[in-house]
């Protein structure tokens, strides 16, 4: 059960270092803003009731592109440490010692890439007007009251028998 509980604890982590890191490269797709990107799946309608024109949607993109260069290796670096610290995690015989240190390694490049992230949305939010800015704090509490329903069922499921 114990073990069981860590995997999906594991699992629910990776996937909120992933969202960041899914944000970031939706962000920096052609389909910025709309189109086929697969965050703009994932929320749906939201994305669009946004109404970002062109000329905002072009200085999105640069912005982000502007960016990139500082950003994309912290991504690819954080995927690395985080696939290290996975293979720890699975090991046959896991190390706690090496697991504590893998885990200060992944802390590490989320602390740049938080910071790194900072300053994206700080340009991005020049861009966006008051409204587009109201709505994206709607959508983020809408994305987070679902990661919360979804916790809340996990932990149901593990309180059970």
């Amino acid at each position: 059960m114990k073990k069981n509980r860590i995997v999906l604890l594991s699992t629910v982590a990776a996937g909120l270092i992933l969202l960041g890191t899914a944000t970031y490269v939706w962000a920096a797709s052609p389909g910025v803003m709309g189109g086929n990107s697969p965050f703009g799946h994932m929320l749906g309608a939201k994305v669009r009731d946004l109404n970002v024109t062109d000329s905002p949607r072009a200085a999105a993109k640069a912005t982000v592109k502007a960016h990139a260069p500082t950003m994309m290796p912290l991504v690819r670096k954080l995927v690395t440490e985080r696939r290290a610290l996975h293979d720890l995690i699975r090991a046959d015989q896991p190390d706690e010692a090496a697991i504590r240190a893998q885990s200060a390694r992944v802390a590490t490049v989320q602390a740049e890439l938080a910071v790194e992230s900072s300053r994206l949305a700080v340009d991005l939010r020049k861009i966006a007007t008051p409204d587009q800015l109201a709505k994206l704090r709607e959508i983020e509490t809408s994305v987070r009251e679902r990661v919360d329903r979804g916790l809340d069922k996990a932990s149901e499921w593990l309180a059970q028998p």
